[in-house]
């Protein structure tokens, strides 16, 4: 499973993962996928995760590439002087709040039948183009 599919690395890993033979089925979930996962949503992140459960496959590898570090009207800070409030709450929620309650509803559902892992990009080394 790979969280945030819709963007680059996200993508990358998704079309990698599909590509390896020792994953039975790959699947992506993104804010445009259906169903739609938006780490912002508590109840998009528990649908998507009911979802899975009807899928009857067993998560193995759960990644999630969803860090975000910029965006309109809020550009990466350089210096604490750019500190600015809203924009640390958007990436707080983003990068810290959203892939814990990915944690909630989905270390659940990994598989306990032998190895299994869920992994976090931070949007401070998850972004292609910035680093």
């Amino acid at each position: 499973m790979v969280i945030g599919a819709g963007g680059g690395i996200g993508a990358a890993l998704l079309a990698a993962l599909r590509e390896d033979p020792s994953f039975a089925a790959v699947r992506g979930l993104s804010r445009r996928s259906d169903p739609p996962l938006d780490l912002l949503d508590e109840g998009s992140i528990e649908q998507a995760a009911r979802h899975l459960r009807t899928l009857g496959l067993p998560l193995r590898l759960v990644v999630d590439a969803t860090g975000f570090l910029h965006g309109p009207g809020m550009a990466p800070e350089k210096s604490w002087r750019a500190l600015d409030p809203k924009h640390l709450a958007h990436a707080f929620a983003l990068n810290a709040i959203g892939p814990a309650l990915l944690m909630k509803h989905l270390l659940p559902q990994l598989a306990t039948d032998g190895p299994s892992v869920m992994v976090s990009l931070s949007a401070k080394v998850g972004s292609i183009g910035d680093n």
